[in-house]
């Protein structure tokens, strides 16, 4: 396969504006107190009925003792309290399902990542039980991470920020559907082991805040599974276990561009971890790539039926700068969303393999950019910085990396690479 130039870059040098995302689907939802004094973990209680007011701060709890407990909140009192977030139907009645959101995984701009778990309204036809007695609720070994998002918060900062918690869940429903079209009948555990993308389980939405209900993810960011916060050490891994986790990563890149949308903030901190695959998340920052067939509006058009990918009219500076791909730094010329992913996922790789990044900066003021990227020295670098590269992967990584996105690989062209096929 050619190697030289870019294969997939589009054809017109004009930039488009990104297609507009289809508006979200969302379940109405009710935040009800936990009452405290049960310590048994299988189980918890809530008021009977829906009003969320207890007033009696004896049956409230403001922790609890087991390892998921979350972390304490001086400016905001409401999370210390042991919630339900339960599901409503449309006439606003409290279904039978419901999350416990406990500890705090991840703090983020717009609210929290909460590790949860899914209960489930305890069933009760005894005549005898008085009607004020507490609402049981039997706790699963379901476990899940939701993303509590306010919605002050959001209407304050979504139009100064970058990062759209909105547009977020739009491309996570969008890139969930379209992958449910092709790969139809699968869990939504399946879905994400298939797709290497976060599907959402859940969006919810109680007035004050915006659930995104996901699976729980037991390996933790791919950035901490790398890098050792207490010491800052870094773990390099061998070129075999690089090249599974950069497999598995481009599979969420196809997934995205088979959806026809640019994640624009691919980077270490962006991967999760679960059962040894790399999943993609956080579409924050996520645009949709216009077509030539601009009536593709709900992503029913198949991507061999969508005409002509156009390049992305500059949309400003976003993502992480080392991650960032010199014409998104530059933000003067219009972009391809493939290429721009891609950069970052090279980043990625390089920095899997050697603990460090390429460069601080994708500019030629950073003498390791101008050198890597436009002197294509990448190989003579690797050397002198005494870096263990077999010479397949250091070209990979140089054609991954030219200035001139036209010369970088494709998807297709970066499987086809000997170091990425395993012919090396």
């Amino acid at each position: 396969m050619q190697l030289d130039r870019n294969t997939d870059y589009p054809t017109s040098n004009e930039g488009h504006q990104p297609i507009d995302f289809p508006e979200y689907h969302s379940t109405s939802a009710k935040r009800i107190t936990v009452l405290g004094g049960v310590t048994d973990e299988n189980i918890v209680y809530t008021r009977t009925g829906d009003d969320d007011d207890v007033s009696d701060e004896r049956y409230m709890t403001d922790t609890d003792d087991d390892n998921d407990s979350m972390d304490e909140d001086d400016d905001d009192k409401d999370h210390e309290k042991l919630c339900i977030v339960v599901i409503q139907d449309d006439e606003g009645n409290s279904q039978n399902v419901g999350y416990l959101l406990k500890r705090v995984l991840k703090t983020a701009i717009y609210g929290r990542v909460r590790y949860a778990l899914v209960v489930r309204k305890r069933q009760t036809e005894n005549a005898a039980t008085p009607a004020d007695a507490p609402v049981a609720w039997d706790v699963t070994g379901e476990r899940c991470a939701v993303k509590e998002m306010s919605w002050t918060v959001i209407r304050e900062l979504r139009c100064r920020c970058e990062e759209d918690p909105v547009k977020e869940v739009k491309a996570m429903q969008l890139i969930q559907r379209h992958h449910q079209q092709t790969n139809p009948n699968r869990t939504i555990g399946e879905a994400m082991i298939g797709s290497k993308v976060m599907p959402s389980r859940d969006i919810l939405d109680d007035g004050d805040y915006l659930y995104s209900v996901m699976p729980f993810c037991d390996g933790g960011e791919f950035f901490d599974y790398l890098f050792n916060e207490d010491d800052g050490n870094a773990m390099i891994i061998g070129e075999n276990e690089a090249r599974r986790y950069f497999l598995q990563i481009l599979e969420g890149i196809e997934t995205m561009q088979n959806a026809g949308v640019t994640h624009r903030d691919m980077s270490l901190e962006n991967l999760m971890i679960h059962d040894h695959n790399c999943l993609v998340i956080d579409m924050g920052m996520a645009l949709r790539i216009p077509y030539e067939n601009v009536a593709d509006i709900d992503g029913e058009i198949p991507p061999n039926e969508r005409g002509e990918r156009f390049l992305v009219a500059p949309q400003g500076r976003c993502g992480k700068i080392r991650y960032m791909s010199p014409e998104i730094f530059r933000n003067r010329r219009p972009f391809d969303g493939h290429a721009v992913d891609l950069w970052a996922v090279g980043v990625i790789l390089f920095m899997m393999v050697t603990g460090i990044p390429p460069w601080d900066r994708p500019s030629a003021v950073d003498a390791r950019f101008l050198h890597i990227c436009r002197r294509a020295l990448l190989e003579q670098i690797c050397v002198n910085w005494g870096l263990d590269l077999s010479r397949p992967l250091m070209d990979l990584l140089q054609r991954m990396f030219y200035e001139n996105p036209t010369e970088r690989l494709s998807l297709e062209q970066i499987r086809a690479h000997s170091w990425t096929n395993g012919e090396a």
